[in-house]
C-alpha cells in the first residue's frame, strides 16, 4: 500500500458507550484498488474499507474487540497491554 498515506489521530467518541480518553495515531492507506487500511502502531490493531471513513470505522471496531478479547482473557502477560489500552479507549455511561 503505497499509494495514498495519512495520519488521524483518534479522540472521542468512537462508537455508542466507547471513547478514546487519549489520541491515538492511527495511519490510513490506501491500494492500488483504492482499497483503505487504517492502523496504529501501538496496538497493532487494522480495519479495511472502501473510504477513509469505512477503514477508520472498522478499526474502532476492531479496537473495541480487542480490548474486549484482552478484558475477558486476562493473564499475567496480557495485563501491561490491558494497562496500556486503558490509557487509550474506555467505556463510556
Amino acid at each position: 500500500m503505497n499509494n495514498f498515506k495519512t495520519q488521524f489521530e483518534l479522540f472521542g467518541k468512537i462508537a455508542p458507550g466507547w471513547k478514546m480518553i487519549r489520541p491515538l495515531e492511527i495511519t490510513i492507506e490506501q491500494d492500488d484498488n483504492e482499497d483503505h487500511m487504517a492502523n496504529d502502531d501501538e496496538f497493532c490493531v487494522y480495519g479495511y474499507g472502501n473510504t477513509q471513513l469505512l477503514a477508520l470505522r472498522d478499526y474502532a471496531t476492531s479496537l473495541i474487540e480487542y480490548y474486549q478479547l484482552i478484558e475477558k482473557h486476562m493473564a499475567f502477560s496480557t495485563q501491561a497491554i490491558f494497562v496500556s489500552l486503558k490509557s487509550y479507549i474506555n467505556r463510556i455511561q
